[in-house]
């Protein structure tokens, strides 16, 4: 099995850069027309599931399909941002974990997988001497997110991800968490930005499979509503998720892809983004028919 990456179909990326981005900033919305124009609240306009579509299915294409995987290398991935009110939330955060977790991953490992998949949370002495003795956390009188560590102390995820990849390798395991993104890209209301973590496979070089992310739109499939307090955990042996068929998923519409690595923040654990719309939001001005297989 080989996992999504580096396929992509031609595509004229100046005419996108100069059509597609042109009116997505026209004067409409902005003092002036340009791919790189502001409002007039300094705040760019949201991605509508039409720019959406225009950025990354070919206009010559007449199959338009509902679940369209993005591959790694389309140059239109790096055009994706947040808003500049959600990228200050990111710095800020950015921040917490500085001053109180041993490193991001530590924060994101116990975060997103947690003691559902046996990892805890512990208190070390902010120092960096890997030798200092270690104080067990009591997470359930002090929660799971932005608490603050006593000063001179940090928190550390255990197992650390380096730990729980090697076991997970060694024992054919896959640890899959689907959940919201907690700092999503700037989309127009209306659409969800989800992220698969994944730890494990069978290498540190195995990336997010082709089954894995069809497993995830079958999760999101079946969640009630548009799932927004919803999310997914899957332990998996070697071999165990097969491919499955995308076609009678039909709650919603879908853009899925692997960040490549420089423009991935978290590079060091392998995830991949959903960008999920409920079907019923979706009109023939977005150019999607029914549900073909991907």
């Amino acid at each position: 099995t080989t996992a999504l990456n580096h396929l992509r179909p031609p595509i004229n990326f100046e005419r996108y850069c100069t059509t597609v981005l042109f009116n997505h900033f026209s004067t409409e919305n902005c003092e002036v027309a340009s791919p790189t124009a502001a409002t007039a609240t300094n705040e760019l306009n949201p991605f509508t599931w039409s720019d959406i579509t225009d950025l990354f299915t070919d206009p010559n294409d007449s199959n338009h399909k509902s679940h369209n995987y993005i591959p790694s290398d389309h140059p239109n991935l790096a055009l994706f941002r947040r808003s500049t009110s959600e990228q200050v939330l990111y710095e800020e955060h950015k921040n917490y974990l500085t001053k109180n977790w041993k490193s991001p991953y530590d924060y994101l490992v116990y975060s997103k997988f947690g003691e559902e998949f046996g990892f805890e949370k512990e208190l070390i002495q902010a120092v960096d001497d890997p030798s200092q003795e270690k104080v067990t956390w009591d997470s359930n009188s002090n929660g799971l997110y932005l608490v603050e560590a006593p000063e001179g102390f940090r928190y550390q995820c255990n197992p650390s991800l380096s730990q729980a990849s090697d076991y997970t390798i060694q024992n054919g395991m896959t640890y899959l968490k689907l959940v919201l993104n907690d700092f999503p890209y700037d989309v127009e209301e209306g659409i969800h930005h989800w992220c698969l973590w994944k730890i494990g496979g069978t290498s540190r070089t195995e990336g997010i499979l082709k089954e894995e992310l069809q497993w995830a739109l079958h999760e999101l499939n079946s969640y009630p509503s548009d799932g927004i307090d919803w999310c997914s955990s899957l332990f998996a042996n070697e071999n165990e998720l097969t491919g499955s068929d995308v076609s009678a998923i039909d709650k919603f519409s879908t853009f899925y892809w692997v960040n490549p690595p420089h423009l991935q923040s978290m590079p060091e654990i392998h995830h991949a983004h959903i960008l999920c719309k409920p079907t019923s939001k979706i009109g023939k001005e977005d150019g999607l028919s029914s549900p073909p297989p991907v």
